[in-house]
């Protein structure tokens, strides 16, 4: 009489293997947290952007230009998109309030929004 054994895994063991791969994998996403590292680098380039705009204010400023009074009226129809340089707004101006194009090429974006809608209306600012 001839004993036939075959080799191999079965499925319960094919299972369980699977399951303990998969515990691993969820676990290693809870340390390794990429919605977390998105935010950061999102926030780096934040900062990165606030001293681009430091700079564009300085220079603007050191040409002898005043600060924006922050009375000029934007039309009801034509809130200001960052990043703008259409000079054909009321004071050629952006969500910043100055002619950035002899300083930059555009204002900085915010990462995560892509676009930043300002409107000065009677010389309160308002993000909406």
């Amino acid at each position: 009489m001839k004993n036939s054994f075959k080799k191999g895994f079965t499925l319960i063991e094919l299972l369980i293997v699977v399951a303990i791969l998969a515990v691993l994998v969820v676990v290693a996403l809870m340390i390794i947290n990429p919605a977390e590292g998105q935010k950061k680098a999102r926030d780096t380039k934040r900062m990165k952007d606030l001293g681009a705009l430091q700079t564009i204010i300085t220079q603007y400023l050191e040409d002898g230009n005043t600060p924006p009074s922050g009375n000029c009226l934007i039309d009801a129809a034509g809130c200001t998109t960052a990043g703008t340089t259409d000079k054909t707004q009321p004071c050629d101006s952006n969500w910043l309030g100055i002619d950035v194009c002899d300083y930059a090429q555009s204002v900085p974006l915010d990462p995560a929004n892509n676009a930043i809608r300002s409107c000065v209306n009677g010389g309160t600012q308002q993000a909406p």
